[in-house]
């Protein structure tokens, strides 16, 4: 009976030890561990310290305070940590943009290689996150509404035109190393009623310019700069991170489009105005008002003149050559006011038709040595179309 008393007080000397793991350190339980004799009286022992540095550092630490492998000479199974499959898909929950719109915009009025000294080559990079980015721009929607109900939808006085851009942003795949967004832009254009012909070429001309900042402004961060900030981080296996990317990308994109386009507006209302003068004014009254404008009228009218005349069979044709320089030098000296005056008269765009048909004609005709000339003089007159140059 004494015998057993004193084993079992053994016990729990042995088990005050090894078992309160709060008063120890894991190193130290394995130290204890080691000086346990090797008989299956001891095992309880050992299966219980191992348990309790487990619950209270986990498998990893638990096994490197054992060292490895020691566990199962222990007769303890010790599972390592489950790790990710940088592959494996993961959730997207969380990363979609849905249609939000902007306020919109109204009219008013090669690396060098290092040499290895062992010759061989260098070590591969670690593999980074890579992000895919595709946009979609769609075809602006136009819709015809009377003036006052777009100045009402927009809460603007005297707006005879809006363009509202809409962004949405989906998530297509997701990894731990990989990741696919689609960004989709829309465009939904305002157009007044009461803007017909002319008047409305000058106003739609405008708007599709926001559409072209909104594409370029776009790009610039909603693809590369959400490329480059998602990229930065080390991988996508956490949304709140990449959440903040997209959000930056889509601040910096609402910032610079809404900045760029009133900058924009602000250049070519002035344009607009010239574009509606001419637009009204008779050709004759213009030039009239302008010493440029009718230079450019009068060099027009001498090479349709003369043009029209030549006979194909002629191998040269100086005269021409000397007229189609005349039409470009006049085409420079237009002021910034003059040409918006002249893109939009019908008169003066009858007279550029006529010529452009001539010139298609001429260019297969005339000697080869003058066919540049006429190929130069065709893009001359490609800029009396508008050109949007937000």
């Amino acid at each position: 009976m004494a015998k057993k008393k004193r084993i079992r007080k053994k016990r729990q000397e042995e088990q005050k030890g090894l078992v309160q793991p709060r008063r120890q350190t894991a190193e130290a339980i394995a130290r204890a561990l080691a000086q346990l004799p090797v008989n299956e009286t001891a095992q309880w022992l050992r299966q219980t310290a191992v348990l309790h540095m487990q619950q209270q550092g986990g498998n990893r630490h638990t096994l490197q305070a054992l060292g490895q492998g020691a566990g199962h000479a222990l007769g303890v199974q010790l599972d390592e940590e489950p790790t990710l499959d940088p592959d494996a898909p993961l959730s997207t929950e969380g990363l979609a943009i849905e249609d939000r719109a902007l306020p919109g915009h109204g009219d008013l009025g090669p690396v060098a290689a290092v040499q290895r000294q062992n010759g061989a080559p260098p070590p591969a990079a670690p593999a980074r996150p890579a992000a895919t980015i595709n946009l979609t721009v769609n075809p602006p929607q136009i819709a015809r509404l009377p003036e006052a109900t777009i100045a009402a939808n927009h809460g603007r006085a005297n707006v005879a035109g809006w363009t509202t851009p809409v962004y949405n942003i989906q998530p297509a795949a997701r990894t731990a190393n990989s990741v696919t967004l689609n960004v989709t832009l829309d465009f939904r254009i305002e157009l007044a009623t009461e803007f017909t012909d002319g008047r409305l070429d000058i106003l739609r001309d405008h708007e599709q310019a926001h559409v072209i900042i909104g594409e370029r402004v776009a790009r610039r961060h909603l693809v590369n700069g959400l490329d480059k900030g998602l990229e930065a981080l080390p991988n996508f296996s956490s949304i709140p991170p990449m959440q903040a990317a997209i959000r930056k990308a889509v601040n910096n994109f609402v910032r610079d489009e809404g900045a760029e386009s009133q900058a924009y507006d602000t250049a070519d209302y002035p344009r607009m105005r010239e574009a509606y003068f001419g637009l009204r004014a008779p050709l004759p009254d213009l030039a009239a008002a302008s010493p440029t404008i009718q230079e450019m009228v009068d060099a027009t009218n001498d090479f349709i003149g003369h043009a029209s005349a030549i006979n194909s069979s002629e191998p040269e044709n100086p005269d021409l050559l000397r007229l189609a320089a005349a039409m470009r030098q006049a085409r420079i000296n237009l002021s910034q006011t003059d040409l918006p005056r002249l893109q939009y008269n019908p008169e003066f765009k009858l007279m550029i038709e006529s010529c452009r048909g001539m010139l298609n004609v001429l260019v297969d005709s005339v000697a080869e040595a003058e066919r540049p000339f006429l190929v130069d003089l065709l893009l001359i007159l490609d800029s009396f179309e508008w050109q949007a140059a937000p």
